[in-house]
């Protein structure tokens, strides 16, 4: 992990941490690893899903006020 670029070492590091809090559902089972991996990866589309969600939201704003200073 020595090698990883600076910003991706960090990223990974604060995801590892966010994994580690839901420990409890994936430690006991009897292939941990893999679940632990599926957490990550919903984790991660946790974040694409509100960042899609505040683009949306974003572009629907603009698109009001492109419509509001044609009137």
């Amino acid at each position: 992990m020595d090698d990883l670029d600076p910003k991706v070492k960090s990223s990974l590091n604060k995801l590892l941490i966010e994994v580690s809090k839901e420990k409890n559902s994936y430690v006991s089972q009897k292939n941990s690893s893999k679940i632990q991996m599926w957490v990550a990866l919903a984790m991660i589309n946790s974040k694409i899903d509100a960042l899609n969600e505040r683009i949306s939201k974003s572009i629907n704003v603009k698109n009001l006020k492109k419509s509001l200073k044609k009137l």
